[in-house]
């Protein structure tokens, strides 16, 4: 993981907090941007009045489960162009 990952109550500077901002974060891996997202799907996150939203510690905004999911299969996506550009290089 990266050393800047954030796990506790406070926003890291490094860690975006919202879904499409860790998409868009060049100084993550793509497994980073994975952990991340998956972390924040993980019902341990859910907010208790409302599961179709999480709250993960260090946002400061519950976040919709469906950005979370659409940044993951986004991320799929991303994946599968990094693995067939790789291909092509060899």
């Amino acid at each position: 993981m990266h050393a800047d990952l954030n796990h506790g109550d406070e926003p890291s500077a490094s860690v975006p907090t919202d879904p499409a901002a860790i998409l868009a974060a060049s100084h993550l891996t793509l497994p980073e941007k994975r952990a991340i997202l998956a972390d924040w799907a993980s019902d341990a996150h859910a907010v208790d009045s409302d599961p179709g939203l999480r709250h993960p510690p260090g946002v400061l905004a519950p976040i919709a489960i469906d950005a979370v999911l659409r940044a993951l299969r986004r991320l799929d996506r991303m994946e599968a162009a990094h693995a067939r550009i790789g291909a092509a290089l060899h």
